[in-house]
């Protein structure tokens, strides 16, 4: 499926969801067509291929008291999973643009005006909680080991499993002991990330194949710039991009046109009723060694 960005579509909304442990779930919005007053919200989105935990961080504006009291978690309360989701997206439509576990969120009074700070990562709880305690028999299919890894972590679901978990089975058996994260680095090369709390492992040039997003010159701010195998772009804020996936760019500049793999990209935006602030989106491509190949 191609994705292309219509840029008449300007008026940006947003939808927060956050589920603390065992509370209710805690529902945010921007301003609506229909009256609704909303929030005013800014975003700070990193998403990648890296092993590390990706980020999160939102900031809303004057939240009512009842609201703010709930929205309180220390950073050192790591066992606590509380769920953060981001929506984004023009006119009445959403994407997810974020999900994982909340890290710290506080609430302070700044002038005339209450300010109510998240910080996020995604596989958080995996991430930190996970340990792996098992023996492996000798012939164990490599994905199968993969797999019950992953399944040693809180809170992540099985993605997608290319070319790092293939091979053929080991002849002699062994233990798989210590931090679930660790191990499964130590299984996959490193060749493994974390994007909305799925674990994926990819080599570089695999790819998701479950769309195709689509940069034209309308879209670009500029000429995307090479640096060795990577080509950066920098967009108008497109809520659709995923990690992982072909983009394909469709510049004036004929020799960065093509098709390429998404190592990484961020997001900065504001969504307000008084002001038109930023909406940005930094792209991070990879034009692949060897050919892209896609993973189911």
């Amino acid at each position: 499926m191609s994705t292309t960005f219509d840029r008449g579509k300007n008026n940006r909304i947003y939808e927060i969801q956050i589920l603390p442990p065992g509370g209710e779930l805690i529902v945010i919005k921007s301003a609506s067509a229909l009256g609704d007053p909303g929030f005013s919200a800014q975003f700070s989105v990193k998403r990648d291929t890296l092993a590390s935990a990706n980020k999160g961080n939102v900031t809303i504006f004057n939240l009512g008291p009842k609201t703010r009291w709930k929205l309180y978690k220390d950073r050192y309360t790591f066992a606590e999973y509380w769920q953060l989701v981001i929506k984004a997206g023009y006119g009445n439509r959403l994407e997810r643009i974020f999900q994982g576990n909340i890290y710290e969120c506080f609430s302070y009074q700044q002038g005339t005006e209450w300010i109510t700070k998240i910080d996020a990562f995604d596989g958080l709880s995996g991430i930190t909680n996970g340990f792996t305690s098992q023996s492996v028999d000798r012939n164990t299919d490599k994905k199968n080991i993969i797999s019950s890894i992953i399944r040693d972590m809180p809170n992540v679901l099985e993605g997608a499993l290319g070319g790092p978990t293939q091979g053929d089975p080991s002849s002699r058996g062994k233990v798989l002991l210590g931090p679930s994260s660790q191990v499964l680095s130590e299984e996959t090369g490193g060749q493994y990330f974390i994007d909305n709390e799925m674990v994926n492992v990819l080599d570089d040039d695999e790819v998701l194949t479950d769309q195709v997003i689509i940069l034209d010159s309308k879209q670009l701010f500029g000429t995307p710039r090479r640096r060795d195998t990577f080509l950066d772009c920098s967009i108008l804020f497109l809520p659709r991009m995923q990690v992982g996936v072909i983009c394909e760019v469709r510049s004036k500049e004929r020799i960065y046109n093509g098709q390429y793999k998404v190592m990484g990209f961020s997001h900065d935006v504001t969504v307000s009723s008084a002001t038109c602030g930023t909406a940005t989106t930094k792209i991070s491509l990879y034009t692949g060694a060897g050919g892209l190949r896609g993973v189911v």
